[in-house]
């Protein structure tokens, strides 16, 4: 054989593999949304400031949403493939048939505050008085289980439909009675009205009754991304472990990604509201007993009894626990 084609052999063999090594290279991309609240984002930042997705074989494009219901709109237009967030994601999206939820991910808390001028000292004083919270969201299904636990229902109040921020100003200023809101505005509130009336909040519920936070995959990426999304939730076990578990990972999030919002005590703050969140293994036990499908139908009720959704399909359809168990599998050893 000659040179000239031994050389040309050695070439075509090695733009071959070439080719090869870039298309293994070449991670299968998945958009992720997100809501930019603590309890929610650090584990997906920690992910992809290490490199823990890449090395789980998933490059994943965080995008960042005001709300749940951008969230959903997305998710329904295939603008993205996945989402992490809470109630507005899990019952008004995949229980209706429309996502799969793929790994859990917090047990939310929300609180309800009454404003000391109102006279409000418990929740059955609350009757035909003004309480803001926005409608069909986790504060939502605080003031409905509350207001059951009281012998009353949303009939018994003056509902003021307004957005989370709002409704921390609202309870501050005094201008209603009452209003539900998640745990970084309670911590506001506490601040600037030490004085304030704390009714309820969903840490009470637990285990019994739990509002759900987790990954929520659209059905079209679902069908066909099977082994990139058991990659993706491998990945956010892995994170998820280790920052949630590492005082020093946390820390490292908030100067990437949370100094310029926050300061570093509110942001330790928020995190140190969040209820109590499951190890990996811990979560492994309430999808096996059935526990993470009754609660996310126990809320989709909730929110039934409200109006904001029509349908609730069987938990067959819209959660698989297949790839939690798999990512668990694959991480176990680390976790060593």
């Amino acid at each position: 054989m000659s040179i000239s084609k031994f050389l040309k052999i050695v070439g075509f063999a090695f733009a071959a593999f070439a080719i090869t090594a870039g298309q293994a290279a070449a991670a299968p991309k998945v958009r992720l949304g997100y809501v930019h609240v603590e309890i929610v984002d650090v584990p997906l930042f920690h992910g992809v400031s290490r490199g823990i997705f890449a090395q789980n074989g998933v490059d994943v494009e965080l995008i960042k949403f005001d709300n749940g219901t951008q969230i959903n709109q997305a998710l329904a237009g295939g603008r993205i493939d996945a989402a992490l967030a809470g109630a507005a994601l899990l019952q008004n999206f995949a229980v209706q048939g429309n996502g799969v939820i793929i790994a859990p991910s917090y047990m939310d808390s929300n609180d309800l505050f009454a404003s000391p001028a109102s006279g409000v000292k418990t929740v059955a004083d609350l009757a035909g008085k003004q309480v803001a919270f926005p409608l069909a969201t986790t504060a939502h299904i605080l003031v409905d289980w509350a207001l059951a636990d009281a012998g009353m229902d949303m009939s018994s109040i003056k509902v003021v439909n307004t957005s989370y921020a709002s409704t921390g100003s609202a309870v501050i200023s005094g201008a209603v009675a009452a209003a539900a809101t998640h745990a970084g505005l309670a911590r506001v509130i506490r601040r600037e009205v030490p004085n304030v009336i704390k009714l309820a909040d969903l840490k009470k519920y637990v285990p019994n009754r739990v509002v759900l936070g987790g990954l929520v995959a659209s059905n079209a990426f679902y069908a066909a991304e099977k082994a990139t999304l058991t990659n993706l939730v491998t990945g956010y076990v892995r994170a998820y472990r280790e920052v949630w578990t590492d005082k020093k990972a946390q820390r490292d999030v908030f100067d990437k990604f949370y100094a310029k919002d926050q300061t570093l005590q509110d942001y330790e703050s928020n995190i140190a509201e969040i209820i109590t969140l499951p190890t990996p293994e811990q979560w492994m036990k309430y999808l096996d007993d059935g526990s993470v499908a009754k609660w996310a139908v126990d809320v989709a009720k909730t929110l039934e009894r409200a109006g904001a959704l029509k349908t609730i399909v069987e938990p067959k359809q819209f959660l698989d626990t297949s790839f939690y168990r798999e990512a668990l599998s694959r991480t176990a050893s680390r976790a060593k």
